[in-house]
């Protein structure tokens, strides 16, 4: 059986019109320039690919026939000269844009070390005890005046023979003060902040709800933040994307430490002739997409339209 060429079996790609002399120009919206020389094919294929990086959908858009897009686009983008092509092209993108993988990588890398508690409106704040003297009740500065006032009323009439204000802690209470905690706490993964802990507290001080700043948020915080949801009774809601488990994934693959699940045979079934569908198992057996055993498996089924027109098989990158 003699084999057909390439570019008569697979690649059937309209040409349209020459414009005057050279080759023809590519009607797409924004056309590439590549130092390689690369034949028409090459070229159409090489623009489609950098426009989702889909190797089946880019040969498809290019005009090859669906069951032969994957194979096809995959061997002539294995090319010396197309890969060098694909290099360049990637590289002037990133120049266009003005952004390094460096800055990809950390833009990932803060997404998924962002710490969704940043939004969490729970603080634990001093106690009255905390800052007192002799970690006695403290006041406020206006407590502190409305004590004085009610202590001289009620001795108005003999002044002279009232007792001395109990002033127990003291004024200067900030209801915003971290609490007194002691050395024991540095154990625990906090801080201290004095020799020991408050005796009435033990340093954990009282749950406060306290208003976010959202200036204040990490880099981290800010893309993972999509908005604030209000609802009918006043509730507010922080709205949070789920994008922090894909951020490490990302990271992950861009620093090379896993590979990513891609799929390694798709194929389209529909209308398939005889010959054609030999030669399609054929190919993928040869690449190993598929054992020889499962031939046997599969054509009944092809042929007696028991599986979806498409059929993908994924797996890990080798």
């Amino acid at each position: 059986m003699s084999r057909v060429p390439l570019n008569k079996r697979v690649l059937n790609i309209p040409k349209p019109e020459k414009r005057g002399r050279g080759r023809p120009r590519l009607d797409v919206p924004h056309p590439v320039t590549v130092q390689a020389k690369l034949a028409y094919e090459e070229r159409r294929i090489l623009e489609e690919f950098l426009k989702d990086f889909d190797v089946t959908a880019a040969g498809m858009r290019a005009g090859i026939r669906a069951q032969y897009a994957h194979a096809t686009v995959t061997r002539i983008m294995q090319r010396p000269h197309v890969m060098a092509a694909l290099h360049y092209e990637m590289s002037e993108r990133q120049r266009r844009a003005d952004i390094q993988v460096d800055e990809v990588i950390r833009y990932w890398y803060q997404m998924a070390k962002a710490d969704p508690r940043e939004f969490n409106p729970l603080r634990w704040r001093c106690c009255r005890f905390c800052w007192g003297e002799d970690n006695l009740y403290q006041f406020t500065p206006s407590e502190f005046r409305k004590l004085q006032i009610a202590h001289q009323k009620k001795y108005a009439t003999n002044p002279a023979d009232a007792p001395m204000l109990d002033e127990q802690g003291g004024t200067g209470f900030n209801q915003l003060r971290d609490p007194m905690r002691g050395p024991e706490w540095d154990e625990m993964g906090f801080k201290s902040n004095h020799s020991h802990s408050c005796p009435e507290c033990n340093g954990k001080g009282q749950p406060r709800i306290e208003e976010i700043d959202l200036s204040k948020l990490s880099p981290g915080a800010l893309l993972i933040f999509e908005g604030i949801k209000v609802s009918s009774t006043g509730d507010i809601e922080f709205k949070l994307n789920n994008n922090r488990s894909k951020g490490m994934e990302q990271v992950a693959q861009l620093l090379g430490f896993v590979r990513p699940r891609k799929p390694v045979w798709a194929a389209n079934f529909t209308d398939l002739t005889a010959d054609e569908l030999d030669a399609m198992l054929a190919e993928a057996e040869q690449h190993g997409y598929i054992a020889e055993s499962d031939i046997d498996n599969l054509r009944p089924l092809i042929e007696g339209k028991k599986v979806e027109p498409l059929v993908e098989k994924t797996t890990r990158a080798k």
